[in-house]
C-alpha cells in the first residue's frame, strides 16, 4: 500500500487499496497466501518480512504499511530511503530503524512520533498486534487519552486530561489515515463469514461517524472546513460501496450528514448552486428516514438543521423567495418538535427559526413581518432564560434577537427605538465577551454590536460619539485577524469597521478624510477576490468598495477617476449576474451600479451615455419587481431610478 493509491481515490474509478500480498483469513484461523516467493509490492511502503518473500507474512505487515504512509503524511519525508540495488535494500530494511519524527518536524505530538515508530518496527512481534490496534491507538490520541504504546505516569494522566481536544495540528492526517486502516481491515473481513462482516460495517461507520461529526466540528472551529475534502470523499466511496439494504437506518442517517457536511464545504468555497444541490439530497434522504421512524427526534432535528442550511445558503446565492420558504419550512419543523417535548434545544431551535424568518422578511422590505417574527423569538428566549438565567447560549441568542430589532428600528428611522435596543445588544455582547476574552465568537459578537450602535449615532449625527465606537470595533477585529491570519472569514470581516469610518467621514462632508479607509477596505476585498476568483460573495464585496470610493472622488469633482472605479465594478457585477442568471441580488446589484454609473456620467456632462445607463437600470429593476411584486425594497429603488432618468432626459 503506497500514497499513490491513496491519492488515485481522486480518480473517479481508483481502487482505494492495493495489496502486495493479499491474504485470506478463513474460518480456522490460518492465512491463505495469495502469491508466495516473489517480491509483490513497494519497497519503501513493504514491511521486512513481506520484501524477504517469506510465508510468515500477516496482517501486521498492513501495520508497517499504514506506519510508513503516517510517517511520510507528518514529515513530508520516506522513512526508508531506497537505492539502486534491490538485493542491498532488502538486507538493510530487515534491521532498519527510521529517523525520529521529531528530528524532521518539530511540531510533532511525541505521542503521535511513538505511535508511528511502533508501526514500523523491523520486528512484527513489537509492532501493532493489528490494523484494527493501530487504529484504536489513533482514536485514542484523537480523543487526548493515554495511548496503548508507552508507560502511564500519574503526571501524564493529568497533562493529557488537561490538553484533551487541543491537538489539532495534524487532525486531517489522523483522520485520513484512520479512514485508510479501517478500509484495510474491512478489505480483510471481507473475505470471511457474514458476520464477521457485519461487525466491520458496524467498526466501519463507528468511524464514519467520528469523521462526519466530531471531526468535522472540530475542524469549523479552527476554521480548517476544507480539510473535509478528502475525508467526504472517502465517506462517499464508502457508502457507494455499501449496498443501501445493508447499511441500515444508522447508515443512512451518517450519509445524510456526510452529504451536508460536503454542503457545507462547498459553501465555504463559494459554489453555492452545488452547495444547495448537496444539502436538497441530504433533506430526500432524511426525509426517507423520516418516513421510517415519524416519531424519531433526532431525525427531525436532522431535517431542521439542513433546511435552515439550505434557506441561509440560498439567501447567499440571492434567491430570497426561494430562502424565506426554506426558513418558514424550518419553522414548521422546530414548532412540531417543541410541541411534542420539554426539552430546552428545541424550543431553541424553534426562536432561532423565528429568527431567520425575520431576516429574511427584513431583507425583502417586509419590516412589520420581520418584527413580529423577531418578537416571538425573543418570547420563546425569554422563557427559556427564566428557567436558566445563566446559559451562556441563551443569553448570546437575546443579545442577537436584540440586535436584529435595533437593526429593523434603524432601517426604519425608528432611531430612538433603535437606540434602545441596540444599547441593551451591546451591553449582554460586553458581559458574554468579558467571560472569555479569547473566544473569536463573542469577540465578534461584540464588534458587531459596537458598529451598530456607532450606526445609529451616525443616523443622528453624532459623528464625535460614532468614531470611538468604530475604532474599538476594528481594533477588536484587528485581534480577532492576528489570532489566526489565515482565516479569511476575520479578514473580510475586517473590511467593515474600515469601511465605516470612511462613510462616518463622508457624512460628515470631509472626503479626502473618507478615502483612506475606503482603499483599506478595498485593499482587503482586493486580496480576497484574488485569492478565490470564483468565490461570488467576495466579488460583490469588492463591487461595493470600488463603488464607495467611486463616489468619494466624483463628489470632489474627480469625474473620470469616478468612472473608472465604476466601470470596474460593473464589469465584475456583469460576471457575476451572467455567471449566475437566477440570482435576483445579483441582478439587482448590477442595476444598482448602472444607476450610479449613469448618475455619475450625467453629472459629469454625459447626458447621452447618462439615459443609456439610467434606460438599462430601469429595464432590469423593473423585471426584478414584476417577478417579486411584495418586495417593498425593489419598488422604492425603481422609483429613485426612473426620478433620476426624468432628470437627464429633462
Amino acid at each position: 500500500m503506497i500514497e499513490a493509491w491513496i491519492a488515485a481515490q481522486r480518480i473517479p474509478n481508483g481502487k482505494q487499496f492495493q495489496f502486495g500480498l493479499a491474504k485470506l483469513v478463513e474460518p480456522d484461523g490460518q492465512a491463505a497466501l495469495s502469491i508466495s516467493g516473489q517480491l509483490v509490492g513497494t519497497l519503501g511502503y513493504m514491511a521486512p518480512e513481506q520484501a524477504r518473500s517469506g510465508k510468515n507474512v500477516d496482517e501486521r505487515a498492513d501495520v508497517y504499511s499504514l506506519g510508513a504512509v503516517l510517517y511520510q503524511m507528518l514529515t513530508g519525508h520516506r522513512h526508508f530511503p531506497s537505492g539502486d540495488n534491490l538485493l542491498e535494500d532488502i538486507q538493510r530494511l530487515q534491521e532498519w530503524t527510521p529517523a525520529q519524527l521529531r528530528d524532521l518536524n518539530k511540531q510533532i505530538d511525541p505521542d503521535l512520533e511513538i505511535i508511528a515508530l511502533k508501526a514500523l518496527r523491523a520486528e512484527p512481534a513489537e509492532r501493532y498486534r493489528s490494523v484494527a490496534a493501530l487504529r484504536e491507538d489513533l482514536l485514542r490520541y484523537q480523543r487526548g487519552e493515554i495511548i496503548s504504546a508507552k508507560p502511564v505516569t500519574p503526571r501524564e494522566v493529568i497533562t493529557k486530561w488537561l490538553k484533551r481536544n487541543r491537538a489539532i495540528a495534524t487532525v486531517g492526517a489522523i483522520a485520513l489515515l484512520l479512514l485508510f486502516a479501517s478500509g484495510a481491515v474491512f478489505t480483510w473481513f471481507n473475505y470471511i463469514q457474514r458476520v464477521r462482516a457485519q461487525t466491520a460495517r458496524r467498526q466501519a461507520e463507528e468511524l464514519v461517524g467520528f469523521m462526519v461529526t466530531d471531526l468535522r466540528g472540530k475542524l469549523d472551529a479552527i476554521g480548517r472546513l476544507s480539510l473535509l475534502r478528502d475525508v467526504n470523499t472517502q465517506v462517499d466511496q464508502y457508502f457507494r460501496a455499501v449496498h443501501p439494504a445493508e447499511s441500515g437506518f444508522n447508515g443512512k442517517r451518517l450519509r445524510a450528514i456526510a452529504l451536508q457536511n460536503e454542503g457545507d464545504l462547498l459553501g465555504s468555497q463559494g459554489n453555492l448552486p452545488d452547495s444547495i444541490a448537496r444539502y436538497r439530497e441530504t433533506l430526500r434522504l432524511i426525509r426517507e428516514l423520516k418516513q421510517e421512524r415519524p416519531k424519531e427526534t433526532a431525525v427531525q432535528h436532522d431535517e431542521w438543521a439542513v433546511i435552515g442550511k439550505l434557506s441561509s445558503t440560498e439567501q447567499t446565492a440571492g434567491n430570497l423567495e426561494s430562502a424565506l420558504d426554506s426558513a418558514q419550512a424550518a419553522l414548521n419543523v422546530s414548532r412540531e418538535l417543541a410541541s411534542r417535548t420539554s426539552q430546552p434545544e428545541y424550543h431553541r431551535d424553534y426562536a432561532i427559526s423565528y429568527n431567520k424568518v425575520g431576516l429574511l422578511e427584513d431583507r425583502r422590505g417586509n419590516r412589520i413581518a420581520a418584527q413580529e417574527a423577531y418578537r416571538s423569538g425573543l418570547d420563546e428566549i425569554t422563557k427559556l432564560l427564566e428557567q436558566n438565567p445563566a446559559d451562556r447560549k441563551l443569553n448570546r441568542d437575546a443579545m442577537i434577537a436584540h440586535l436584529r430589532l435595533g437593526e429593523l428600528a434603524l432601517g426604519g428611522g425608528e432611531l430612538d427605538v433603535a437606540r434602545e435596543e441596540l444599547e441593551i445588544a451591546t451591553g449582554q455582547a460586553r458581559q458574554l465577551a468579558a467571560l472569555d476574552a479569547t473566544d473569536a465568537v463573542t469577540q465578534r459578537d461584540l464588534s458587531v454590536a459596537i458598529i451598530k450602535l456607532a450606526d445609529v449615532a451616525v443616523q443622528e449625527q453624532r459623528f464625535d460619539d460614532a468614531r470611538p465606537l468604530y475604532v474599538e470595533a476594528l481594533r477588536i477585529r484587528e485581534k480577532l485577524v492576528a489570532q489566526d491570519p489565515e482565516n479569511t472569514d476575520a479578514l473580510r470581516d475586517l473590511s467593515v469597521p474600515y469601511e465605516k469610518i470612511g462613510l462616518l467621514e463622508a457624512a460628515r462632508e470631509d472626503m479626502p478624510a473618507a478615502l483612506p479607509p475606503f482603499e483599506r477596505s478595498a485593499e482587503i476585498a482586493e486580496r480576497l477576490a484574488a485569492k478565490d476568483p470564483a468565490n461570488a460573495e467576495w466579488q460583490r464585496d469588492l463591487t461595493v468598495t470600488l463603488e464607495q470610493i467611486a463616489q468619494v472622488t466624483e463628489a470632489v469633482g474627480d469625474f473620470r477617476g469616478a468612472i473608472a472605479n465604476f466601470e470596474k465594478s460593473m464589469a465584475i457585477g456583469t460576471k457575476l449576474a451572467a455567471g449566475d442568471p437566477e440570482n435576483a441580488s445579483a441582478q439587482q446589484d448590477l442595476s444598482l451600479t448602472y444607476k450610479e454609473l449613469g448618475e455619475c456620467l450625467g453629472n459629469a456632462g454625459d447626458r447621452d451615455r447618462a439615459i443609456e445607463f439610467l434606460t438599462k437600470a430601469e429595464t432590469r429593476h423593473g423585471e426584478l419587481a414584476r417577478r417579486d411584486p411584495t418586495n417593498q425594497t425593489l419598488q422604492v429603488e425603481l422609483a429613485q431610478i426612473r426620478e433620476s432618468l426624468a432628470a437627464f432626459r429633462n
